[in-house]
């Protein structure tokens, strides 16, 4: 990638998995500069800083009609290792290149379970948006798919032995075409799985309508490191270069 703010995301994972401070740092300072990068706060447990779950928005070039929307998420267990980082690295690349996101609108988390990563501990509570869960971060995702019509939301996640990619379609103008395009992900099954490795967890929204479509794409538990995020951030690329074809 070659930008600075991506040389320091990655020296956050010199001694380890970085805290949330430091790995968003590199960002924080970027929207400083950005046209296009802004840093907002979700609301979890408490009003103060330090349980507030930070978010980032950026929009792509313009295409001439209304955007695609998309949710992205990390860090939804609180116990990854390089999913945040690809997301952050995500965010640094499309800043300097807006045109891989032309025609887009994203809302990426990085890190969700705020409290679960401060632990390195694993999930808080139940993990499933509209299930009555006291966890903060399922709250705020709740208030996030509520405040905005989001056509897709995207969770980058780390478990099993193998990648995979999971798919629930949706009900948005954009769903049956995103579902055609996001068929390249074969040989996953496109649809509802019948055993997904991950539980489905923004979708459907029962409070808003039309629901968004749900995708998770899942990558074998690793160390953080480069090779580890590059390769999240690589799909995750060839995912939204799918999608942003049916613009």
């Amino acid at each position: 990638m070659g930008t600075i703010t991506d040389s320091l995301l990655l020296q956050t994972i010199e001694s380890g998995r970085p805290s949330l401070d430091a790995l968003t740092r590199p960002l924080r300072e970027l929207t400083n500069e950005s046209s296009t990068l802004v840093i907002r706060y979700g609301i979890g447990q408490a009003g103060v800083r330090e349980s507030m779950i930070p978010y980032f928005h950026i929009i792509g070039s313009d295409r001439g009609h209304p955007p695609l929307r998309i949710l992205l998420v990390g860090g939804w267990g609180g116990q990854e290792s390089f999913t945040p980082l690809a997301i952050a690295r995500f965010l640094a690349l499309v800043e300097n290149q807006p045109d891989l996101i032309s025609g887009c609108e994203i809302t990426a988390y990085p890190v969700a379970n705020l409290e679960a990563y401060k632990k390195a501990s694993g999930p808080t509570g139940p993990d499933r948006c509209w299930n009555a869960s006291p966890s903060g971060h399922a709250r705020v995702m709740e208030n996030e798919l509520q405040r905005y019509p989001y056509d897709i939301a995207i969770l980058l996640a780390e478990g099993g032995k193998t990648d995979a990619a999971e798919f629930w379609a949706g009900d948005t103008p954009a769903s049956q075409a995103m579902e055609q395009a996001l068929a390249k992900i074969q040989p996953t099954p496109i649809g509802h799985p019948d055993s997904p490795r991950h539980p489905r967890i923004f979708t459907p929204t029962p409070k808003t309508s039309p629901s968004p479509c749900e995708l998770h794409l899942l990558f074998p538990e690793a160390a953080p490191s480069r090779t580890a995020s590059e390769k999240a951030l690589a799909s995750l690329e060839n995912t939204l270069a799918d999608i942003r074809g049916i613009l």
